[in-house]
Order: C-alpha cells, then sequence, then structure tokens
C-alpha cells in the first residue's frame, strides 16, 4: 500500500522553463513593473506599466524615469529615496507621478536593488500599484461620514466640530458668539401637497439661501431633517446676533419657486450665546434646540434667545 503522507518530488524545470514562467507572471500582473539601469534609464516595462502610465514601452525605453515626475516631490524627497536604495538596497512608499495625459497620479512604489556576484548594482526593479482609486473611495468614505449628501452641508458630527473651534477661538480672543438652531415650519405638509422629491429641492434651497446670508468667519449645517444648525462667529453681542438672524429669516421665508407652484416656508429659531448660556458646544446645541422648540411652540416663523425663555419670544 502506498503512503498517502509521503512528500511529492516535484522535479525543477530547466531554465528555459522558469524564464517563461517569470516572464508570464510579469507581464500577467496588474501591478507596473520596470526595470532600470543604476542610474535611472529603463530597460524594460510591463503591459501593466503602459495600462497605468500610458507610456508605451517603444516611448520609455531608454529614457530616464525623471520623465514620470509630477513636481510634487521636493529635491530632498529623492534624495533620501536614494540614500535608502544605496544603503539598504529597497525602498517603499507613495510617490506622485505624472501619467502620459498629465493627469497627477498617486501610487505605492517598491524599488529593489539587483546585486551581481561581485556585489555590484547592476539594475533596479520597481513594482507599483496605482492607488488613486483607493484614495479616492477613502475621500469619498470620509465625505459621506462628515458630510449630509442632500444638501452638501457640515451633517452634525462635523458641524459639532467646528462649533468648538469656533467656541476655542471666541475663548482665545475674548468675545462673545452665537449657536443658532434653525426649524423649518410647514414642510411635512409640503412634502404632502407636492411630494418629498419637491421638498428636497427646498431644503436645499432654504441650505443656499442661509449660506448666503453669513459673513465667511460663520458656518451652517444640516443636523437632521429640517433642522439647521448655524454659527455666527462675528455675533459678538445680541445686537449683532438679532441682525444676522433676521436677516437668515428674512431669505428663508422669500417664496421658493421650485415648481410651477412656488411655495413659502418658515422658521422657528432658538438661539444660545457663548459665553453667556453655555461654554460647552454639546450643552449651547441643546439649549439652542430648547429656545427653537419654545419658538414653535409659540406659533412658529419667530425666534427666542435662550436666557429670555421666561419672557415672550421675539416675532
Amino acid at each position: 500500500m502506498s503512503n498517502a503522507s509521503a512528500p511529492i518530488e516535484l522535479g525543477l524545470p530547466d531554465r528555459d522553463t522558469r524564464l517563461k514562467l517569470f516572464e508570464s507572471v510579469i507581464t500577467g500582473t496588474r501591478n507596473g513593473v520596470v526595470i532600470t539601469t543604476p542610474d535611472g534609464s529603463v530597460l524594460y516595462v510591463n503591459p501593466a506599466f503602459t495600462e497605468i502610465t500610458g507610456y508605451s514601452r517603444d516611448h520609455v525605453v531608454g529614457k530616464n524615469m525623471r520623465m514620470l515626475q509630477s513636481g510634487r516631490q521636493s529635491q530632498s524627497f529623492y534624495e533620501a529615496m536614494w540614500l535608502s536604495l544605496r544603503s539598504q538596497d529597497s525602498w517603499s512608499g507613495s510617490v506622485w507621478n505624472r501619467r502620459s495625459d498629465g493627469e497627477i497620479y498617486q501610487e505605492w512604489l517598491t524599488i529593489n536593488a539587483i546585486r551581481n556576484e561581485e556585489q555590484e548594482t547592476i539594475a533596479y526593479v520597481g513594482i507599483f500599484s496605482d492607488i488613486s482609486s483607493i484614495r479616492s473611495r477613502e475621500h469619498h468614505l470620509e465625505r459621506l461620514a462628515y458630510v449630509d449628501p442632500l444638501t452638501e452641508l457640515p451633517n452634525r458630527l462635523l458641524f459639532r466640530d467646528r462649533l468648538c473651534q469656533a467656541i476655542a477661538f471666541a475663548r482665545k480672543h475674548h468675545h462673545g458668539m452665537a449657536l443658532v438652531i434653525v426649524d423649518l415650519d410647514g414642510v411635512g405638509a409640503v412634502n404632502e401637497q407636492y411630494g418629498h422629491q419637491f421638498g428636497d429641492r427646498v431644503l436645499q434651497s432654504v441650505s443656499h439661501r442661509i449660506h448666503a446670508t453669513l459673513d465667511e468667519c460663520d458656518a451652517v449645517g444640516r443636523l437632521g431633517g429640517d433642522e439647521f444648525g448655524i454659527i455666527l462667529s462675528g455675533a459678538v453681542d445680541r445686537a449683532s446676533t438679532a441682525l444676522a438672524v433676521e436677516k437668515i429669516r428674512g431669505a428663508i421665508g422669500m417664496p421658493h419657486d421650485e415648481s410651477e407652484l412656488p411655495v413659502s416656508v418658515t422658521a422657528s429659531i432658538g438661539i444660545a450665546r457663548f459665553p453667556d448660556d453655555s461654554n460647552q458646544a454639546i450643552e449651547l446645541i441643546e439649549l439652542a434646540q430648547l429656545a427653537m422648540f419654545a419658538a414653535k411652540r409659540d406659533g412658529g416663523d419667530r425666534w427666542r434667545y435662550y436666557a429670555d425663555m421666561g419672557t415672550q419670544s421675539q416675532t
């Protein structure tokens, strides 16, 4: 009976067969492969090199790899790369290069030195992959995490971070600022009458109008549903806050010509101020929301300071 666990001996292919195998691997890989002389002149490129860079084999063979440089890396970057190659025979890192059509792309490049029996460097082999699409997907996922897809405004998470920065700036410069919470009145009725697609266009219109009223140092975000948050960094006192809020309220209340039947929406607005009401971002949001709810209970289309919760709201 044969022993099933006995090792199977495989004969090594001859030199010509090994070369064909290696060539098949190099030509078939989706990574770009380039072989250069010690001074960087191209000896060989595989098909993936052409696919990624746009340069044909005939165009690059005999030329120096410097032709792909994008200009984004400094001379010191390449000096450090060559120092690593000469001292360690290898280097890996992210490189910005330029395709034949001029497009700049990012690649992950690994370079290894090839030495002969006398330990002299006779060539360098570079293997690289185009990571632009990976970086693009990462950017897209990051955008989904921090940006509201409908209005393209900062979402609640990013808005809270912006608020923390605004508070830190106001604290450093010893002045006040205002946080405004805007909740649109009657958008549910608009959705029921005209459909959610029309309601979405109204929300987009509101976001554009709010943004257009703000100063460069201010910020707006969509906190969810029909609710927007506004940071008025330049509203150093109540008088400047009132002027800014009235401007916002007026912009929102203008008819929205999103179809043949323009509609108007109003807003319930709550205001909390730093440092008078709180010096913490989350608490400022909560207090401004309480003021907004109070304005909505009073009938909407008005604004209210959290500090004035015990008095009549502003109309």
